[in-house]
């Protein structure tokens, strides 16, 4: 007999596997089976998780209008307005940066910056800190000016990366992806496309002067145009075939041969254009 005065049955002679479940303790296996079961769960959660937060970011990424900008217009359009709704304001928003590629495409020297500057203004700013930064005699700026013109018409919208110099397929790759933190320039905005497009521009210079024997004269058009033609078919491959055929300016036939000696990759008359843009800013 027991202290509470019921019987204690002795199961000792019961085997283990004729018991019922709540009458036994698990196995080792049946244990383990259990926390297998359960981080497995954890690890579905946690995967389900980062798919969303990363697909939550691309879409973030990849649109037009800033999240926090959509939510302080939202605030400011029912604080003017009682009667708006968050959804009016979201629209009036939409309205006013379609409104503002329009411009930005149409009028690229009248481009409003979130500085209150004009284009020219705010890209000749950030044009001469990044030659500056590479090390570029900074009165290239009006190089960089013209390409910008000619490349993307200093039109934001272009793509998702904001890459007004097309940048993306030369060195400079990772300036546009990543920014330049030194310079509190972010990733994936008009200011790291020009960063990454003066980093091409000095690689360009840099092979001018081995192939060619000289420094490339800022103002000169010859110059211009085969700075820019190497900024479009790639540096090395351009000022090695010109140092090789003694090419010393521009010309749409010498770049026309090149464009078919690499299988007709690149824009043949892209210097030309550079040159004909960089009148409007020198």
């Amino acid at each position: 007999m027991s202290r509470t005065g019921n019987i204690k049955r002795d199961r000792s002679h019961v085997s283990r596997r004729y018991l019922m479940p709540h009458q036994r303790r698990p196995s080792v296996h049946e244990r383990n089976a259990v926390r297998v079961a359960h981080h497995n769960r954890r690890l579905i959660g946690v995967s389900a998780l980062i798919a969303f937060l990363m697909s939550a970011t691309f879409i973030l990424w990849s649109s037009d209008t800033p999240v926090y900008g959509l939510y302080l217009d939202n605030i400011e359009q029912i604080l003017s307005d009682p009667k708006a709704t968050p959804a009016k304001a979201s629209k009036t928003k939409a309205n006013r940066a379609t409104a503002k590629k329009k411009a930005s495409s149409s009028q690229f020297n009248e481009y409003v910056t979130t500085k209150n500057e004009t284009g020219r203004e705010h890209w000749t700013h950030i044009a001469k800190e990044a030659l500056a930064y590479y090390d570029v005699d900074q009165e290239w700026y009006p190089l960089i000016l013209a390409m910008i013109k000619v490349e993307s018409g200093g039109d934001v919208a272009i793509d998702v990366r904001e890459d007004i110099m097309q940048a993306w397929e030369g060195d400079g790759k990772k300036i546009i992806s990543q920014g330049v933190s030194q310079k509190g320039i972010r990733g994936g905005t008009p200011e790291a496309s020009i960063y990454a497009g003066c980093y091409e521009l000095s690689l360009c210079i840099a092979d001018y002067k081995k192939y060619l024997g000289r420094d490339p004269r800022v103002g000169d058009l010859d110059d211009v145009g085969l700075l820019a033609q190497g900024y479009n078919y790639g540096h090395q491959g351009w000022f090695k075939w010109c140092g090789k055929n003694g090419i010393t300016s521009w010309s749409l036939g010498d770049s026309q041969a090149y464009q078919n000696k690499i299988g007709g990759i690149g824009t043949a008359s892209h210097g030309g254009k550079v040159q004909k843009a960089y009148g409007q800013f020198a």
